[in-house]
């Protein structure tokens, strides 16, 4: 039965990953979302609610190697949940070895907003690696954006902090400060309190 899930997982374009242990009501409208999207908003209400195993596949899905618009999509639902199981998916495209998938999840993680996935944005500030090009038109110019500018962007997202001015296309922002305040959130939450 797996080899013929898997069948009609890759003719839908969907991941080659087994679909094992997975609610087939969960399966059926996971796949229905993916394939019938009209809006990220009507995909995600045909979903249940907080259900662990259509954010497994999701997640699946997103780390895959299927077709790009069923992973961008797995991608976009994953960050509705806001979960720690939607969080832990999204962890996982963060490793992938295309940058453009890993500021795609970045932005996804941005979106949950929550302190779990700060230390997961933290661990992409040295990213050099090109993830999308932005166009200047004055002069006409193409710039690279790395895994890391899009990290810094996200940790002003969800802490409301910025330790620079928004920089002019072409350049890259500094992960200096935010690895600062890293270090010293982390001190702060490990001090223990004084005895009474």
């Amino acid at each position: 039965m797996a080899w013929l899930t898997t069948a009609l997982g890759l003719a839908m374009g969907l991941s080659a990953a087994p679909i094992v242990g997975t609610n087939p009501d969960c399966r059926d409208a996971v796949e229905e979302a993916l394939g019938g999207w009209t809006s990220r908003a009507a995909a995600r209400a045909a979903l249940p609610e907080g259900d662990a195993d259509c954010i497994e596949q999701l997640g699946r899905i997103a780390t895959g190697n299927g077709d790009y618009l069923s992973r961008s999509r797995a991608i976009a639902l994953l960050a509705t949940f806001r979960s720690p199981e939607s969080v832990s998916a999204l962890e996982r495209v963060v490793e992938h070895p295309d940058p453009a998938w890993r500021c795609r999840a970045i932005q996804a993680l941005a979106e949950i907003g929550s302190d779990a996935v700060l230390p997961i944005l933290v661990g992409r500030l040295e990213d050099r690696s090109v993830c999308l090009k932005i166009t200047s038109t004055d002069p006409a110019r193409e710039h690279g954006v790395f895994v890391a500018d899009e990290a810094i962007r996200a940790l002003e997202t969800v802490t409301g902090l910025s330790f620079e001015p928004q920089p002019r296309p072409g350049q890259h922002r500094d992960p200096s400060p935010w690895r600062k305040w890293w270090r010293c959130r982390a001190r702060a939450t490990t001090k223990t309190p004084p005895s009474p």
